[in-house]
């Protein structure tokens, strides 16, 4: 069985042992890899997995060109990188197009670490041109460790976007929203998005796992890690090992995925 993993993050080698120091101190989250593609890879291997989308993080304006082009450097059948737009950056439709032109498939935003609220109508522009251009879109979801009590990406703004743009392939990270599970069972769970796997049966256990999937539809959840920030060969683990059947597992690990993505 093919495994794909949506949900990695790995650097460029120069620096990818600052940027996983500085890391690693705000989240107190121990690492499972180095950072660095090479560090994926190997992880990959033990894991099974045959391909791993990267998510990569504009925290500041001027890194959206820059990892446009680490994006299609590093673009194969074994890395699937995702493109990250600053809310600053303001000639978005030029990278769009570039990362269109190149093959790129997704945008990766994460409302913490790029300093705005997931449901500010300021971004509305942008987000319709995401729709625009048929890029699919992983929003960090949820409460991030490293941001004890900010809402950025809580249900309630999340569940905002998904009403405001539903032709949107929105694909949910932290299976919904990262330890608000019942929340995203109430509000979320039965809508057009994709959920991804990473934390849920590590934290809120196979039952809340298995409550949302039979609510939410086997063919919108797709198998997610999250690594280095956990181990990937134990997440394949613990889906396989989850109570769901043949079927289900071949969606979760890659059907779904193909789906999506072609």
């Amino acid at each position: 069985m093919q495994i794909i993993d949506v949900h990695t993050h790995c650097f460029p080698d120069f620096l990818a042992e600052k940027a996983m120091q500085k890391l690693t101190e705000n989240s107190k989250v121990k690492a499972f890899h180095d950072g660095t593609l090479k560090g994926l890879s190997a992880s990959m291997d033990e894991a099974g997995i045959t391909k791993s989308a990267i998510q990569s993080i504009a925290t500041r304006p001027e890194q959206t060109e820059n990892i446009l082009e680490w994006s299609i450097r590093i673009r194969n059948e074994r890395f699937e990188p995702f493109i990250s737009i600053h809310p600053e950056y303001r000639d978005y439709t030029k990278i769009l197009k570039r990362a269109k032109d190149h093959g790129i498939k997704g945008i990766k935003v994460h409302p913490h670490y790029q300093s705005f609220f997931l449901d500010d109508e300021k971004l509305f522009p942008m987000y319709e041109a995401f729709c625009e251009y048929g890029f699919a879109v992983l929003f960090h979801a949820g409460d991030d460790i490293a941001f004890q009590g900010y809402d950025n990406a809580s249900v309630p703004r999340l569940k905002k976007v998904i009403d405001e743009f539903p032709e949107m392939k929105i694909i949910l990270a932290h299976y919904g929203a990262y330890r608000n599970w019942q929340e995203v069972y109430d509000r979320i769970a039965g809508t057009d998005v994709f959920l991804e796997t990473s934390f849920v049966l590590e934290e809120a256990g196979e039952e809340m796992f298995l409550k949302i999937l039979n609510k939410h539809s086997k063919e919108k959840i797709l198998f997610g890690t999250d690594s280095p920030w956990t181990d990937q060969k134990n997440a394949v683990r613990l889906v396989s090992r989850s109570g769901i059947d043949d079927e289900a597992k071949e969606a979760i690990f890659y059907k779904n995925y193909v789906s999506l993505f072609g």
